[in-house]
Formats: C-alpha cells, sequence, structure tokens
C-alpha cells in the first residue's frame, strides 16, 4: 500500500505534526510508523490522546494559543516541558527560532515535503525543513510564501535567478554569504531579509516582477518594490553596506526655523512638524520616507523650536516643490497621518514628477521601462527653459504619460547623444526622441511653446513618419511618394540611450523587442 504524507499543513496544526514526528519516528528503531489513506484520520483525531505520560494534555491549551502571533516564544518552556522524548527537545530552539510573525511564516507551503526521510518518515536533525529561516544562505521565496514574507519584513532583497544562467551561479554563494553577514547585523525579525526566488520553477512571481534577465536584484521596502534595482558591487560587504544605507533614517533634523532657509531649493522636499519623534505618526512618516529617499529630501522639526508651525498635539506634514516645477505651491497634508497608504500615495504624488532628470546613475533603469525617450538637452544653469518644458508637458502631455518617458538631460554631461544628432553645446537647448532604435530631433526648440507640436511629434513618432520621413523627406501632399533632393534611403542617428541598457556581460537577457 503507498505510504501517504499531508504535503501542505494547516498553520494551527504545525506542532501536532511535529509531535506525530517525535511519535511514530525514532531514529533508533528500524522502520517507522506508515500513515496511509485508511489510518491516517483516525491517527490524527486520536494523536492527543495517545500522548498521556508526558503531560502533553494538560498544556494542550497552552500549545494551541502559543502557536498564534509572538506568542510562541514566550509559551516555549511550557511545550519543552510537556513534551520529552528522542527528538523534540533538541529540536526546540530551531522551532522557536523558525516560527516567527505571525507564527508560521517561516515555516509554510511544500516544507515538511522537503524534511521526508525514506518510507515517507520525518527526521528532524538532517532535513531542510527550517529552509526558510535567515540561517545557511538566503531564504527560497514561492508563490506561497512570498506576500507574507514581503508583509512582515521593512526591507526585502530578492535575487531572481535561473540555474541555468552563468551569471547566476557565480552570483549564488556570494549571495548566500550576504545574506548570513546582513542576518547577523539585523538580527531583529521583520526588519530585513534575503531572499531568491528560482525562475523557472516560480514563473508566475517572475512574471509578476517583470523579471527580463538574470540575475535580477529587486529592493521590496514595506511590501513595495523600488523604482530602482540593485546595480551596484557584486560582493557580500557591498550588498551589506547597500542594506545598511537602506536602513538609515532618511529625515534630518533641524532646530531653528531660519535652517528652513537653507534647504535645498533645486530638491523637492517634504517636511514634518512633531511634538515628540516618539510617537506612532513619526514612525509612519519614517517608513514613507525610506521608499522615496531617492526622490525627496526629508526633514523633520521637533518640540519647542517649531511649536509655532502646528498646533499642540497636532503633527503636520508639508511638501515643498522645487523652484523649477512650474506653478507649484507649498501644500499640507490633509489625510490620516496613521493611515501608512494614504500618505504613501500622497507623497509619492508629491515625490515622483512627471519630468524626470536622466543621470548616468538611473539611465540604466529608465531603458528598462522600456517606454521612448522625450528629453530635453539644456545647459546646466538654463533651469528658464527647464521649467517651460516641464510646463508644456503637465498642460499638454499627461495623456502621453502612458507610453512616453519625460526627461531633461544635462548636454553637457550628456555630450555624446548631442554629438550623434550632430549638434554640440553650443546648440543648447534642443528636444529629441530616443525610440531605442533611432534618435530623432525636433526642429526647432522654440516652437515647443505653439499648442499641439510637441504632441505631433510625438504622435509621428508611433505612426512611422519621423521615420518615414528622414528616409525620404517631408511627406508629398498627393499619394504619389517623391524622394526631392535625396539619392536615396538615409538612416537615422542609431539610439545612443539603448547602450546604457543592461550589459549581457553582466546579466542573461531575455530577449525583447523594445518597441
Amino acid at each position: 500500500m503507498d505510504t501517504f504524507y499531508p504535503k501542505k499543513l494547516p498553520r494551527i496544526n504545525l506542532l501536532g505534526h511535529l509531535f506525530l514526528c517525535f511519535l511514530f519516528y525514532n531514529p533508533t528503531d528500524s522502520g517507522a510508523v506508515q500513515l496511509t489513506q485508511d489510518n491516517i484520520d483516525n491517527i490524527l483525531g486520536d494523536v492527543i490522546q495517545a500522548v498521556h505520560g508526558d503531560g502533553f494534555q494538560a498544556a494542550e491549551a497552552e500549545v494551541v494559543q502559543a502557536v498564534q502571533g509572538d506568542a510562541f516564544q514566550a509559551a516555549q518552556a511550557e511545550v519543552v516541558q510537556a513534551v520529552q522524548g528522542d527528538g523534540f527537545q533538541a529540536a526546540q530552539a530551531e522551532v522557536v527560532q523558525a516560527v516567527q510573525g505571525d507564527g508560521y511564516f517561516a515555516v509554510q507551503g511544500e516544507g515538511f515535503q522537503a524534511a521526508q526521510g525514506e518510507n515517507g518518515s520525518m527526521d528532524f536533525h538532517e532535513s531542510s525543513f527550517f529552509e526558510q529561516k535567515q540561517v545557511g544562505g538566503a531564504v527560497h521565496l514561492t508563490k506561497e510564501n512570498i506576500d507574507n514574507i514581503l508583509a512582515t519584513n521593512e526591507l526585502v532583497l530578492i535575487n531572481f535567478y535561473a540555474d541555468w544562467c552563468r551569471f547566476s551561479n557565480l552570483l549564488q554563494p556570494i549571495w548566500d554569504e550576504a545574506a548570513e553577514k546582513i542576518s547577523a547585523e539585523f538580527p531583529t525579525p521583520g526588519r530585513v531579509l534575503v531572499g531568491k526566488v528560482d525562475c523557472d520553477k516560480e514563473n508566475t512571481v517572475a512574471e509578476r516582477y517583470h523579471i527580463t534577465k538574470y540575475p535580477t536584484l529587486k529592493v521590496i521596502r514595506n511590501g513595495s518594490p523600488a523604482k530602482r534595482e540593485y546595480r551596484g558591487q557584486r560582493s557580500a560587504e557591498a550588498f551589506l553596506t547597500f542594506v545598511k544605507s537602506q536602513l538609515e533614517n532618511p529625515i534630518k533634523e533641524f532646530f531653528s526655523l531660519q535652517e528652513m532657509n537653507n534647504f535645498d531649493t533645486k530638491k523637492r522636499i517634504i517636511i514634518g512638524f512633531f511634538d515628540t519623534k516618539d510617537v506612532p505618526e513619526y514612525d509612519i512618516f519614517r517608513r514613507v520616507a525610506t521608499n522615496l529617499k531617492e526622490d525627496c529630501l526629508f526633514y523633520v522639526g521637533v518640540g519647542e523650536p517649531v511649536r509655532t508651525m502646528h498646533p499642540p498635539g497636532t503633527p503636520i506634514i508639508a511638501f515643498r516643490p522645487d523652484h523649477a516645477t512650474p506653478d507649484s505651491e507649498n501644500e499640507s497634508y490633509k489625510g490620516s497621518l496613521s493611515n501608512y497608504d494614504e500618505l504613501n500615495a500622497w507623497m509619492t504624488d508629491k515625490c515622483v514628477p512627471l519630468v524626470r532628470e536622466i543621470t548616468f546613475e538611473n539611465a540604466e533603469e529608465l531603458t528598462e521601462e522600456g517606454l521612448p525617450f522625450l528629453i530635453l538637452f539644456h545647459k546646466p544653469d538654463d533651469l528658464q527653459t527647464v521649467k517651460l518644458f516641464k510646463e508644456i508637458v503637465v498642460n499638454e502631455l499627461i495623456s502621453e504619460k502612458q507610453n512616453v518617458n519625460f526627461l531633461t538631460a544635462d548636454g553637457e554631461k550628456f555630450a555624446h547623444p548631442l554629438h550623434h544628432l550632430g549638434k554640440s553645446q553650443s546648440d543648447l537647448p534642443l528636444i529629441a526622441i530616443d525610440s531605442f532604435r533611432h534618435m530623432y530631433m525636433f526642429p526647432d526648440t522654440s516652437q515647443m511653446t505653439i499648442p499641439g507640436k510637441l504632441k505631433t511629434f510625438i504622435q509621428d513618432l508611433y505612426s512611422g513618419k519621423l521615420h518615414r520621413e528622414y528616409h525620404y523627406g517631408p511627406d508629398p501632399p498627393t499619394e504619389i511618394l517623391q524622394i526631392d533632393g535625396k539619392s536615396g534611403p538615409t538612416t537615422p542617428p542609431e539610439s545612443t540611450f539603448k547602450k546604457l541598457a543592461p550589459s549581457d556581460k553582466r546579466y542573461t537577457l531575455l530577449l525583447k523587442d523594445e518597441l
């Protein structure tokens, strides 16, 4: 008769199954009790009554209550006293450490399957039952456990890999070493966890996070993916340094209202005013700030120096725009400071602009978004043109935000794309589209203020008109195609920004058509 064992275990029965392993498997015996379809119900029903001598029955209620929330650790003494015998006592420390958060997230899904011994038996000492505990490497994330793990950790780093990928195999031991170092540095449960996803086995998880290359290193803060992947040095020490920087409080404290005059006017700023930082509202403010630390500057004033800025006992959070943002004014948050999602949505809307600046640091991630670039190249000190461009985008092109990335670029730093367009810094400012195949220049930047001109320029990209006219000149008014004054088709300048995309010297790329 085939051996039968439960593959997935209900949360409340975790200890019951541990006790089954203890009762019906003895490492010194030659065999194990066989659980079959015929006897499994009787055995599971009678197991509580079967254990009398060691005091389990008396502790039954305490054990059931213990497997909830964080109560398990407090109940460990009673559990150990209640169940004596081979195997269980030695495993008690691992059990207590493995059960965290809501009492179960570290042991889920197929955890027991991995622990099978011969003939369907289970061995505490030589199994991978506690595989998801942050000991001995990164935690395997699956579709069964990933949501719970993301919800119970402030910061999660995930390595999306494939076993057949050479770069993934090179990274694997380094990633596991980093997981151990990070766990040792930040042992508090719920602070940070390092995980890994086998994308061939967990393809639904990989699709959920739009994985297009291996290995991809995602950063998840407070349950939400950060806009920027990890792209730094691949060493255990570098990963640890990165985690330390991510967990740093991004909020700077100021001690007088006069200090606010020295805040950087080129940056978007969010300021909090609190009586004290020892309140739940400040912690929510801090958590949201960690999500947006690359997009905004954050400040907090506490106590007497800023008491005139808010009513006693009523914290206030305010947004101050950068000077290049058109028609923007200081704005106070009107929602609940106790609602994380509401505050996060408001601060994200203020910190992540419709028009972004492209830099060498963020160019790779912007190319991975897969949208063509509409770029204003400008001189570093030409803030007036930048402000005008942003105003036009907000007023006329917001309907195109799902199809195009609106960007500004320092023309001195990005002189190479200008060279491909046959231009130099003396020609600034100028506007161009980079489609990731070719670059097309807006004919006259001064005409961007003419209503509809930039919108038509974008639409001409999708209709194919920009490419066609570059080859053959302006479309004729009749249906007969004429090539006036050209000896033959020409080719638009190749995209230069696609060269800043992820390199095949560092990743295994899943080839996709960019447009």
